[in-house]
């Protein structure tokens, strides 16, 4: 991690083919040892964070692994829970009041920007394609990420009676447990890199910091360089704490700008499988809407993508995407008749009729 950043045209093609050591040969010695569903046991048991370090002493767990694995364990859970100094404690809690100060719109962008933003990088999105996870259950997963989403970004949650490390740390297991199993299946093409490799990790690490802000910028929200930046320390922190290296933590608007410009020219290209991924996200946001009309849904994901991304996305133009969104999503108690004047407007504007 640095103030200056590295060259990342020229780095993430190795960070392609990179996962998370660390995790990764633990995995490969819990899949070893077949003890896969004990290991799962064992996470689900903690509740805290303090009761991290406690997990190796599991004796009923660890008694078939040989004495260097057993301390490669304790090493790792130590070093885990341990702050590293080169992060600042008064810039995470900065960005941790960020969040609470905006939390409703920064959860609502998850949805209508974060995830469709990390289906257009084609080939990191392959592994949901893979799975099918969020196609079999788009709300569930979508709700399972707000809820680590809250987990990590809540006042004091790196504390040790609060959970935020433990979400982090079942998060990153379950990255190690996903790329075992593709990489071994005889479809997955390593052309496309490593399963949740380090510069899709980096990518998504952005898609809820970066690209959060620029959602609210865009949508009307005043957010100066300062809070920028302290809620980038805050994700630079979550994402050593998930495994991403250091080179791939920008701490500054401008490196992250360049971070995400270099993936984006990389990665993001059409697909058959991001179209479906995101035809099946526009579905599940619109039935669950509250906030907007459904029939707005995909306009406003248009909006806050841009028309490039949209298209590459299959997501349909229609004059909807020219309405007051930063109004809409400001001001979440807007009254319904004022919305319906505001549509009826804009419809008779551009002679459509539309039945809500």
């Amino acid at each position: 991690m640095q103030n200056t950043f590295p060259n990342y045209p020229k780095i993430l093609p190795e960070m392609r083919q990179k996962g998370d050591f660390l995790v990764d040969e633990i995995i490969k010695v819990v899949f070893e040892k077949n003890k896969m569903a004990e290991f799962r046991a064992l996470l689900n048991e903690l509740r805290c964070n303090e009761g991290i370090l406690g997990i190796t002493k599991k004796h009923d767990f660890f008694n078939d692994f040989p004495a260097e694995m057993c301390t490669y364990f304790l090493n790792f859970f130590s070093e885990f829970i341990t702050f590293p100094p080169q992060f600042d404690q008064k810039k995470i809690q900065q960005g941790q009041a960020f969040f609470a100060q905006y939390m409703p719109a920064l959860l609502s962008m998850l949805g209508y920007l974060s995830l469709p933003y990390c289906y257009a990088g084609a080939d990191g999105a392959r592994v949901l394609d893979f799975s099918e996870r969020l196609g079999n259950d788009t709300q569930k997963r979508l709700l399972e990420t707000a809820q680590f989403v809250i987990d990590v970004t809540q006042k004091d949650a790196f504390l040790p009676e609060n959970k935020g490390l433990v979400s982090i740390l079942k998060v990153r297991f379950m990255h190690a447990i996903v790329r075992a199993r593709l990489i071994h299946l005889p479809e997955w093409n390593m052309d496309w890199g490593i399963p949740i490799n380090q510069e899709d990790m980096a990518g998504t690490n952005l898609a809820f910091s970066w690209i959060c802000v620029r959602g609210l910028r865009a949508l009307g929200y005043d957010i100066d360089n300062t809070q920028t930046e302290n809620f980038l320390h805050l994700w630079a922190y979550i994402g050593h704490c998930l495994g991403l290296g250091n080179d791939l933590l920008p701490l500054t608007a401008k490196s992250a700008y360049w971070l995400d410009n270099s993936i984006a020219t990389r990665q993001f290209h059409p697909a058959p499988h991001t179209l479906k991924l995101t035809k099946i996200l526009l579905e599940t946001l619109s039935s669950q809407s509250k906030q907007i009309p459904p029939i707005m849904v995909p306009s406003l994901v248009r909006y806050l993508l841009g028309d490039k991304l949209a298209d590459m996305l299959g997501i349909e133009n229609s004059m909807l995407a020219r309405m007051p969104f930063g109004v809409l999503m400001q001001n979440q108690n807007i009254d319904a008749k004022n919305l319906q004047k505001i549509l009826k407007d804009l419809f008779e504007k551009e002679q459509i009729e539309v039945k809500l």
